[in-house]
């Protein structure tokens, strides 16, 4: 079944005024008027979903813990410890930016230290509880508008790290590229397991219950596909309509070359 997704925020407009009655009140009152003046407070309440989302190509990342990572992009913020996560699945792909790069790499080829067995073509997905985020402005995240980025800080002793949970993974079946008008459009056939209970939002117009699912998408870095217009369809399947794909999909040896993205950090 696919729902439908509503968002909103809490501003920090007047933040200043409360007094700091927690510890993330204390956190937020440490920060720059720069990160102050240009971060909405997001909450379960405000987002309505108890998790945000985070992917990778590594499988095997037991906790998160906030920094400043290497592959924070040109003019974007560097003085906030975060974890970079996001509402949606598809937003998630957005922002990390290198997924059709990724896409490319041959599953079959060893290269010395190149080789790191965990990169079978799947991205997996890990599904993070909180109570607060922040949700940065374009000043501090160039691209936020269009994939909706949500940072987890630590702000106590419990939010130093943050252990995420099986959301399930998906992979690239196909990619096909043709131009219309002079420009340059992609079409995405993903594959997604949703091993979450609650299920993930895909975009913010389509919620994914537990399942398997293969969906379409015009994928573009764009607002409009965050909100929903890129998605062409999305067609719940059976585990074994699932896997038929996956083997033949990802059927190389699951050694290759190490993604620039394999670590998250």
């Amino acid at each position: 079944m696919l729902h439908f997704m509503s968002t909103s925020f809490t501003t920090c407009q007047g933040f200043a005024a409360v007094s700091t009655a927690t510890p993330f009140d204390a956190f937020f009152q440490l920060q720059s008027s720069m990160i102050q003046e240009n971060v909405r407070i997001a909450t379960p309440a405000t987002l309505h979903q108890s998790r945000l989302l985070h992917i990778s190509t590594d499988h095997y990342i037991s906790t998160f813990t906030p920094s400043v990572t290497r592959r924070t992009a040109d003019g974007e913020d560097r003085s906030v410890p975060r974890i970079s996560t996001g509402p949606t699945l598809i937003g998630c792909m957005i922002g990390y930016n290198t997924l059709l790069s990724d896409f490319e790499r041959p599953l079959d080829r060893t290269d010395d230290e190149t080789v790191f067995p965990t990169w079978t073509g799947c991205w997996k997905i890990y599904a993070l509880d909180y109570e607060h985020a922040l949700r940065p402005s374009h000043r501090l995240v160039p691209d936020v508008e269009i994939s909706d980025e949500h940072w987890l800080v630590s702000y106590s002793p419990q939010t130093r790290s943050y252990s995420g949970i099986d959301g399930g993974e998906f992979f690239v079946d196909s990619v096909r590229q043709f131009r219309r008008r002079g420009q340059w459009c992609q079409i995405l056939t993903v594959l997604v397991h949703v091993e979450d209970p609650e299920g993930l939002f895909w975009d913010q117009q389509h919620h994914l219950e537990a399942g398997y699912w293969q969906i379409e998408v015009s994928y573009q870095h764009a607002r409009w596909c965050l909100q929903g217009q890129g998605t062409r369809s999305i067609t719940r399947l059976n585990e074994r309509s699932y896997q038929t794909v996956k083997s033949l999909a990802l059927s190389s040896s699951v050694e290759s070359l190490r993604p620039v993205s394999m670590q998250w950090k």
